[in-house]
């Protein structure tokens, strides 16, 4: 799924928000038309509840999971670490789904991360500098931008 923009977000969320108060105000319609015993009226504002309720509720659903993927997106562009799980939790969905999300960020824009699978996490991927040994775990690996062992997430200096 590709991203959207941030004014497709917010005529969605606007727009949902509209006519989720369109069809509130048709629910308020039904029960005073319940009161008056207009059964005709009743269905009438029953059936534009119905119309302007379910396409807002829907509408504003899908704004709120586009700022979720949005706000996912530019925490796995911008940061050097993370987990899945702090991925999972801006999505508020499974460690699966988050896993699957970062896959799809890092084929789309390219990005140079790793898997961490210690941490269940990825980093910025090595730069193009000489292997030096790593002073915690003694493996011999090239730098990273974010100053952490590739191997056993080791601060280095």
């Amino acid at each position: 799924m590709r991203q959207q923009s941030a004014p497709l977000r917010a005529i969605a969320r606007v727009l949902g928000s509209l006519l989720l108060a369109l069809g509130g105000l048709s629910v308020l319609a039904v029960i005073g038309l319940a009161f008056q015993g207009d059964r005709s009226a009743m269905f009438g504002a029953a059936v534009l509840a119905f119309v302007f309720g379910v396409p807002g509720w829907l509408i504003s659903a899908w704004a709120v999971v586009a700022e979720r993927r949005h706000q996912a997106a530019a925490l796995v562009q911008t940061r050097e670490r993370f987990t899945i799980d702090e991925v999972a939790k801006v999505l508020r969905s499974s460690s699966e789904v988050a896993h699957v999300f970062i896959a799809g960020q890092i084929a789309a824009h390219a990005l140079p991360l790793t898997y961490q699978p210690e941490t269940r996490g990825y980093a910025k991927r090595a730069l193009s500098a000489p292997a030096t040994p790593c002073p915690s775990c003694g493996v011999a690996v090239a730098p990273t931008e974010t100053g952490f062992c590739p191997n056993c997430g080791a601060r280095r200096s």
